[in-house]
Order: C-alpha cells, then sequence, then structure tokens
C-alpha cells in the first residue's frame, strides 16, 4: 500500500551512468541530516526551513568553519555549537 504523502520509488536513485558526475541528490533539500552552507554568521542557520529541520541534524558553516547541531527541538534557539574530536585536540583523525 503507498504511503500517503509520498513519492514511491522503486529502485536506488542513481545518476545516468557510472561517468555522470553530476549529483543525484542535494542535502539543502532534504530533511535533516548533514549538510554545509555558506556563510560566516551563524545567522545562516535561521535560513534553513523548519520543514527540512530535524532534531539532531548537523550543519557546516564554511565562513566559520563550525558545525552546529539541533538539540532539544528544531527551533532557532535549539542551534549548538558542535564540536568534533579533533576540534578539542588538534589531532587528525581517518
Amino acid at each position: 500500500m503507498p504511503i500517503s504523502g509520498t513519492v514511491t520509488v522503486s529502485g536506488i536513485v542513481a545518476p545516468t551512468s557510472t561517468g555522470d558526475t553530476y549529483p543525484v541528490t542535494d542535502p539543502k533539500y532534504g530533511l535533516g541530516g548533514i549538510r554545509t552552507i555558506s556563510g560566516g554568521s551563524g545567522d545562516e542557520l535561521t535560513d534553513i526551513p523548519s520543514a527540512r529541520r530535524e532534531e539532531g541534524m548537523i550543519v557546516y558553516i564554511t565562513g566559520t568553519s563550525n558545525y552546529y547541531k539541533l538539540v532539544g527541538g528544531t527551533a532557532d534557539i535549539n542551534w549548538t555549537e558542535f564540536f568534533l574530536l579533533s576540534d578539542i585536540d588538534g589531532g587528525t583523525y581517518a
């Protein structure tokens, strides 16, 4: 039975060929997950529409090289700076 409000996909989303370099998805238009945005002030986080936010999502801002995570809800006040282990101790990890 189809799921109401969705588009049915009967296979894996893929480019037209293995040599095609065009991406098949753009995280900017997805729900939650991990995405990269340009900017430098952090105010760009508020530009992410609420319908595309999900608690736990992570966003990298290129201008500041900082990560932010939604914790405790999806409102603007729930963005919290997120630190990777290598950011804390200066290490490099594979």
